[in-house]
Order: structure tokens, then C-alpha cells, then sequence
């Protein structure tokens, strides 16, 4: 059985982490070791992660996406009224 969407988001949300505090390598448990044998989990984490760092580049902000069977969510994350006005902004490009 494959990762769930929920996992991916777990997982990336961990990576992401990680990251920030320089163990790049680190992958949260309950999904790493399925993730480690499969091929195809791993192209699609890989593709979300890709997905994520483009939108975060693009909007400066922290973004969460999440796939279901029928499309699926992005989720912009803001602090302060500043911050979500410079999102909209980048937005309307």
C-alpha cells in the first residue's frame, strides 16, 4: 500500500523542518520505511516537494499543498496583515 496524502504532507512537513534546523537528510517515521522501497512514493514526494518550494519561492511565504482523488488544497501560511497584503500582491502579479 502507498502513502496516503496525509502522510506525504507529514513527511514533507518533517523534511521541511529538518531543513531548517540543517539535518537534511532526516525523514519522519510512520511512512520512511515504505518510502524507502518505493519508486513511485518517492517520485511523488518529490514532485509535491518540488510543487511546494516553487510556490514558496514564488509567494515568500510558507504553502502546504494537499492532493485528494478530486484536485486538492493549497494552504498559504501569514503572520501578520503586512505579510498576507504582500501575498495578494505577488498574487495579482
Amino acid at each position: 500500500m502507498h502513502l496516503s496524502e496525509e502522510q506525504f504532507e507529514t513527511l514533507l512537513e518533517a523534511m521541511d523542518a529538518a531543513q531548517g534546523d540543517g539535518q537534511a537528510g532526516f525523514v519522519a517515521d510512520g511512512g520512511s520505511e515504505h518510502l524507502a522501497g518505493c519508486a513511485r512514493c518517492q517520485g511523488r514526494l518529490a514532485a509535491m516537494q518540488a510543487t511546494r518550494l516553487r510556490l514558496r519561492a514564488a509567494l515568500g511565504a510558507p504553502v502546504s499543498v494537499a492532493r485528494g482523488r478530486r484536485g486538492g488544497r493549497i494552504v498559504i501560511r501569514f503572520h501578520s496583515d503586512d505579510e498576507l497584503e504582500g501575498i495578494v500582491e505577488r498574487l495579482r502579479g
